[in-house]
C-alpha cells in the first residue's frame, strides 16, 4: 500500500466530517450521556438520529477512489506502469481504493463507539433496550457489555467502505470524470436505498444489520463480500481495458 497516497488530507477530511455528522447527536441528546444508559442504547443516537445514513456512500469514496481518474487524465499512470507493470498496477489501484474506504469507515465508527463505551454502562439483558430485542444482535447483545456488537458493527462498516469506494472507482473508470463518478456514487446509493428499501440488499441495512430480516450476522457480511468480489472483477477488467493500448 502506498501509505502517503492513501492516507492523505482527503482521508482526514472524510473521517472528520463523518465523526461530526455522527457525533453531533451525542451533543444534541447530551442528557443521554449524563445518565446511566447502556452502551448499545447510546450508539442508537448516531446510528438512527444523524443524517449519516443518507450520505454514507460518499465518505469512503472521498479519500482515494478518484485517484485513477487523476492519474489517467494527467498520464501519470504511464510512469506507474513502467515501474509496476499492468497487472500489478491494476491490483494495487483496486486494493488501495478499497482499503482507503474501509479504513475511513472503520476509523469514524471506532471513534463514535469509543464515546459510547466511555460514557455508557455495560449492556446486560436486564438493561437492554427494546430496539435490540429482535434481530441478529439479541443473542450477543450482552457479550463484553455490548462491545462485541460494536466490534462486529465496525467490521460491517469496514466492508461497506470497501464496497462503496470500489463503486466510485468503477464509475471513475467508466466515465473518466471525477465529478461524475463522485456524484454518481451518491445518486446510485440513494437509488438503491429507495429501490431496495424493503429488501436485505438495502445498503443501509448492510451497513448496520439492525433491520433487514437477516438470519444471522454472517448474512450481511457475506453479501457485502460478494458485492466486493463483483466490483473488484469489474474494476480489474475496466482498468485493464483503459490501459491496454499504452
Amino acid at each position: 500500500m502506498e501509505k502517503k497516497s492513501v492516507f492523505n488530507a482527503r482521508m482526514l477530511l472524510s473521517i472528520t466530517l463523518a465523526i461530526i455528522i455522527l457525533g453531533h447527536t451525542y451533543i444534541k441528546y447530551s442528557i443521554s450521556l449524563s445518565v446511566d444508559n447502556d452502551v448499545l442504547y447510546l450508539i442508537t443516537l448516531p446510528m438512527s438520529f444523524s443524517m449519516f445514513g443518507s450520505f454514507a456512500a460518499i465518505f469512503p469514496a472521498l479519500p482515494y477512489s478518484l485517484n485513477f481518474t487523476e492519474e489517467y487524465n494527467t498520464s501519470f499512470f504511464r510512469f506507474l506502469l513502467i515501474r509496476n507493470g499492468r497487472k500489478k498496477y491494476v491490483w494495487k489501484t483496486i486494493f488501495n481504493v478499497s482499503i482507503s474506504g474501509a479504513f475511513m469507515m472503520a476509523a469514524a465508527f471506532s471513534f463514535i463507539f469509543l464515546i459510547a463505551v466511555i460514557f455508557g454502562v455495560p449492556t446486560t439483558y436486564d438493561n437492554l433496550s427494546e430496539y435490540y430485542k429482535s434481530g441478529v444482535w439479541y443473542p450477543i447483545a450482552a457479550v463484553w457489555g455490548g462491545k462485541l456488537v460494536l466490534l462486529l458493527k465496525i467490521i460491517l462498516a469496514f466492508l461497506f467502505g470497501m464496497v462503496w469506494s470500489s463503486v466510485c472507482l468503477f464509475l471513475s473508470v467508466l466515465t473518466l470524470n471525477r465529478y461524475v463518478a463522485f456524484i454518481g456514487t451518491f445518486i446510485l446509493y440513494q437509488f438503491l436505498w429507495q429501490a431496495m428499501a424493503s429488501t436485505k440488499w438495502n445498503p443501509v441495512y448492510l451497513l448496520r444489520a439492525d433491520m433487514g430480516g437477516y438470519a444471522s450476522y454472517g448474512e450481511p457480511v457475506f453479501m457485502q463480500i460478494f458485492l466486493l468480489f463483483l466490483l473488484c472483477t469489474a474494476n480489474y477488467f475496466g482498468i485493464m481495458r483503459r490501459i491496454k493500448n499504452v
